[in-house]
């Protein structure tokens, strides 16, 4: 059981790199110099009361059952919607009081009229979109170090949110971490609510019913069982984990006001309405305590992380040398192997020139960008070489895995190049959008 739950989580998350391969790169540098605004989520709960209780909205198909409900808590608890959510709020008149967004591919059209929306994200998250909001971009940590590194170098902490696959999941570890002791969730499904992915409105005006026979069943909150897919199942299981967890460490309730979908241990079952009757407080304006958040860093502080996005380009330039140095130096193995001279010195020699090369090019930052973005490459590549039979002569082996760096220092110096391009175009995105102020000095 173990075995397999870890095998699903493997592949769901192996899929999703690949899915988004093509934009992480380029999403992660174009978002560098709104990063270097020193906005992030600690920051957001400096101003925020946690007192009380506070709402995660998500976009499932039980949100129109209750959505009207929601005008009841605005100004009174603190609302944080889910990216898809946000267009079937404002059509009802609801303004959340910030949205949060993960995904690196965000059809635009799910914020359109929302853009002076304070925005959560990651740094991965789609550029184009965060270009369209003119709220304050609020980011925490997810993994990407060249976003960090312009906390470290000014002695700074980017705060972290558990990334669980789903942008709901961050949502809800930001406010278990802005120190709320009670979150009501709405919207919340986790499965096929009445055959749907999704409340009406999200990406089409009335959400269309899908074919749920070849899908896994689960506990429902008010039905016996109700469909959900694989992907959501294991958030369904993040959501149980995390909960647990938060237990244990203190004080922590949730209230699942969701009205439908997939039953979440843990959580306790209410209606909307009973929940705000219970946990409504006084009004509060959140907007604009959001608006008196202060930048993490010093006007010194930001000329020095946006000095230090022009040697961005430069690691690049160094990776793709290396590139060309590593091909040449595996050329080497496949000469000698094919000479028959493998204990030579020149081999050895070669062997240990090959591993400093690759610690050299794990050293900088940016490769992690590279990384990801020849990750199916990389997959490929070690699947090639452990599914080899299992009587190889290692003449054969040794030329195959020559062969396999060759190609792929060649690949790695070709990313490099596109990197380095990316690289500079964000220093003019950085130029446009301080209009050289911090960018020029």
């Amino acid at each position: 059981k173990q075995l397999m739950k870890y095998t699903e989580r493997f592949f769901v998350n192996f899929n999703t790199r690949r899915l988004l391969q093509g934009h992480a790169a380029q999403n992660v540098l174009y978002n560098l110099p709104y990063v270097a605004q020193g906005y992030h989520t600690m920051q957001l709960s400096k101003v925020i009361p946690h007192k009380g209780a506070a709402v995660l909205i998500s976009a499932g198909p039980s949100l129109n059952k209750n959505i009207e409900e929601l005008k009841r808590a605005k100004n009174h608890l603190f609302m944080i919607a889910v990216d898809t959510a946000v267009k079937p709020l404002l059509k009802h008149g609801i303004t959340p009081d910030v949205f949060i967004t993960l995904d690196g591919r965000k059809p635009l059209e799910l914020l359109k009229g929302a853009e002076w929306l304070p925005v959560v994200s990651n740094p991965v998250a789609r550029y184009e979109l965060l270009d369209q909001q003119k709220g304050k971009k609020i980011f925490f940590f997810d993994g990407y170090q060249l976003p960090l590194d312009l906390y470290v170098q000014n002695g700074k902490v980017l705060p972290g949110v558990a990334v669980g696959g789903s942008v709901a999941c961050s949502g809800f570890s930001l406010l278990y971490k802005m120190g709320f002791e009670t979150v009501i969730l709405v919207g919340q499904d986790l499965a096929y609510t009445n055959n749907k992915s999704h409340a009406d409105g999200t990406f089409q005006e009335t959400m269309p019913k899908e074919n749920t026979d070849f899908m896994i069943n689960v506990k429902g909150n008010y039905q016996d069982t109700v469909p959900t897919l694989t992907n959501l199942k294991i958030y369904l299981e993040w959501f149980v984990d995390y909960i647990k967890g938060a237990k244990e460490r203190g004080n922590f309730q949730v209230i699942n006001a969701t009205e439908g979908g997939a039953y979440i241990e843990g959580t306790e079952l209410m209606t909307l309405k009973d929940a705000l009757d219970e946990y409504i407080c006084e009004e509060i304006d959140f907007s604009a305590l959001i608006e008196t958040m202060e930048s993490a860093f010093t006007e010194k502080e930001k000329k020095k992380s946006f000095e230090s996005l022009k040697d961005i380009p430069k690691q690049f330039l160094e990776i793709k040398k290396i590139a060309q140095n590593l091909k040449k130096e595996y050329q080497k193995v496949e000469l000698i192997e094919k000479s028959g001279c493998r204990n030579s010195q020149s081999y050895q020699k070669t062997i240990k020139k090959i591993k400093k090369l690759t610690d050299k090019c794990h050293s900088y930052s940016g490769y992690q960008l590279i990384e990801e973005t020849l990750g199916t490459a990389e997959y490929i590549l070690q699947t090639e070489f452990f599914y080899e039979q299992d009587d190889v002569e290692a003449k054969d082996l040794i030329l195959q895995t020559a062969g396999q760096g060759i190609a792929y220092s060649e690949v790695l110096q070709d990313c490099a190049i596109l990197m380095q391009e990316l690289s500079c175009q964000m220093l003019e995105r950085a130029k446009n959008i301080y209009g050289g102020n911090h960018a020029e000095q």
